[in-house]
């Protein structure tokens, strides 16, 4: 009876420890995916921003733009550029994790058949 016990408890700890890996999964597709969607939203925010910054360059070479509007142009750009790499970066981690998380290059491994072992 307690050998049986014990079975059963290291079963629900095992489905408990499953259920939590498939959750963690889950949220980390769901993650991947709301990433990619905000990552394409911060490119077309940033090449606009840096035509708005060529442009503005183009209009102080001209004379037609002080050198304050010309910094805020390009400091736009900057920051758009950068939160695509942010986006960038957090994209990979995400892959990371979900890499590891499903075990994904890992080698595989089978449990003995208790008839054999």
């Amino acid at each position: 009876a307690e050998t049986r016990a014990t079975r059963l408890v290291l079963k629900e700890q095992y489905r408990a420890r499953l259920d939590e890996a498939a959750g963690t999964a889950r949220g980390l597709v769901a993650q991947t995916r709301r990433l990619t969607v905000t990552l394409a939203r911060a490119r077309r925010a940033a090449a606009v921003a840096e035509r708005l910054a060529r442009t503005a360059r183009a209009a102080f070479a001209q004379g037609n733009l002080d050198r304050r509007s010309l910094t805020d142009f390009e400091t736009a750009a900057l920051e758009r550029a950068l939160t695509v790499v942010d986006l960038q970066r957090s994209l990979g981690e995400a892959a990371i994790a979900a890499t590891i998380e499903l075990g994904i290059g890992l080698p595989q491994t089978t449990i003995a058949d208790r008839g054999r072992a």
